[in-house]
């Protein structure tokens, strides 16, 4: 693999990641049994007609974030370089 496709192919995986991670709509159409929800169907839970249970929302949602942003703080380097090398500019 040449060196210079490898901070792109990077770039790809987590946007590919953070898609997969963040769907919704998906999960929600396909899953019949709630063993097999997502941590965004669970977030939807806690949204009610009626009432909104904010502090186990908050909670969550911090909970569900903390690994997209270690993903990028792990191959923060590689993804500056591969957002570089998508748009054309160098630096």
């Amino acid at each position: 693999m040449v060196a210079y496709h490898k901070p792109a192919l990077i770039t790809v995986a987590i946007f590919s990641f953070n898609g997969a991670w963040n769907d919704l709509l998906g999960p929600l159409l396909y899953l019949n049994d709630e063993s097999l929800y997502t941590l965004q169907i669970g977030l939807q839970t806690f949204k009610g007609t009626v009432q909104t249970q904010w502090h186990y929302l908050m909670a969550m949602s911090v909970m569900v974030l903390l690994p997209v942003v270690l993903l990028f703080f792990f191959f923060q380097k590689h993804f500056i370089e591969g957002s570089n090398i998508a748009s054309g500019t160098k630096g």
